[in-house]
């Protein structure tokens, strides 16, 4: 069926994975937008047939202020140094979006290291004092812990994740639980009905066993839609054991977090999505022609933090909330080649 209206940027975005003032930030060619990112607009742009309305494109050049952009306040981002030696993409990913909504909000984002920097220093307060830091965002943790002593009532702050960590912030994450109800749904209308969940068990402790428990819900459904595997769940994701658990199991399709069990199960022999399905539940959306599964939106996540932040900020909240709040993003099933129709 043709579409009614044309295309929005919101449209694009949604495809994308951005924000819509992302997506026009992009298309006008803005700097502060990366190469990559501007080619994942542009594609998803080309993908819609996507063209700017004229008469608002006029409207807006008009409306853009020609005085100084005001600075609120100054903001930092706290980085685990050691998500830099392991999986940097994301992180990169969820600066990028948060640069851009800080600016747009009137801030300046610091991006600040907790060993490089805080640790570092033997006044780490000071140091945020200098650079005049109101306000955090503390990214998702390696081990879960913020080995760092700071004068907590002097920041508004919100955590990245739903990892649980010492001290009790605000936070902004995706919804892990909805992730896996998504998955499992997609999986049945596609005629799955033998599943399986492998990957390191530290994938489930750090999203509260959430992807764990949705999944076996699944068990006590009336009538039951899936016959579940025993998970395999090692401390380490070692190929020959997981093969092994794939050929003693024989799930019809593997439910993972690792995308390295993509080419593990080629690499044994395994047809995919032919003879065995795989479903990433953290895939990269910027690259939906690797694997199926859910998106956890980084730039909707760290869109929704600086945002957060501001309302915290604009309310004068500051240290560890005696209730604190919890905002989920809504994950978003993407089609991929490695799942097909089999019944």
């Amino acid at each position: 069926m043709a579409q009614r209206f044309p295309p929005t940027l919101a449209d694009v975005g949604r495809l994308a994975g951005f924000t819509a003032a992302t997506v026009s930030m992009a298309l006008h060619n803005d700097p502060r937008i990366s190469a990559r990112t501007k080619e994942r607009v542009l594609k998803a742009a080309e993908k819609l047939h996507y063209r700017p309305d004229p008469m608002l494109s006029a409207l807006s050049s008009r409306r853009k202020p020609e005085s100084k952009r005001r600075v609120l306040a100054n903001i930092a981002a706290i980085v685990d140094d050691r998500w830099m030696k392991v999986s940097k993409e994301w992180v990169n990913d969820l600066l990028e979006i948060m640069k851009v909504t800080s600016y747009q909000l009137g801030y300046d984002l610091d991006v600040l290291y907790v060993d490089r920097d805080l640790a570092a220093s033997t006044q780490p307060d000071r140091l945020l004092r200098g650079r005049g830091i109101r306000g955090m965002i503390i990214f998702p943790l390696y081990d879960g812990e913020l080995h760092i002593d700071l004068d907590w009532e002097q920041y508004s702050v919100i955590a990245l994740g739903i990892h649980a960590i010492k001290h009790n912030f605000n936070r902004v994450g995706s919804n892990a639980f909805m992730a896996m109800n998504i998955t499992c749904q997609h999986l049945y209308e596609l005629g799955y009905r033998k599943v399986g969940l492998a990957h390191v068990l530290d994938q489930e402790k750090r999203t509260r066993y959430e992807w764990i428990g949705s999944l076996a819900k699944e068990q006590y459904r009336r009538p039951p839609r899936f016959k579940l595997v025993k998970p395999y769940l090692p401390d380490d994701f070692i190929e020959s054991k997981f093969v092994d658990w794939v050929k003693k199991e024989k799930p019809e399709c593997v439910i993972t977090s690792d995308v390295r069990a993509v080419s593990f199960l080629r690499n044994a022999g395994y047809r995919v999505p032919e003879e065995i399905g795989l479903s990433l539940l953290t895939p990269s959306y910027e690259t939906p022609e690797i694997t199926a599964g859910v998106g956890q939106h980084h730039s909707q996540i760290g869109a929704t933090a600086i945002e957060q932040l501001h309302g915290m900020l604009m309310r004068g909240e500051c240290g560890i909330p005696k209730m604190s709040k919890e905002t989920l993003i809504h994950p978003l099933w993407i089609n991929g080649p490695t799942v097909r129709q089999v019944r």
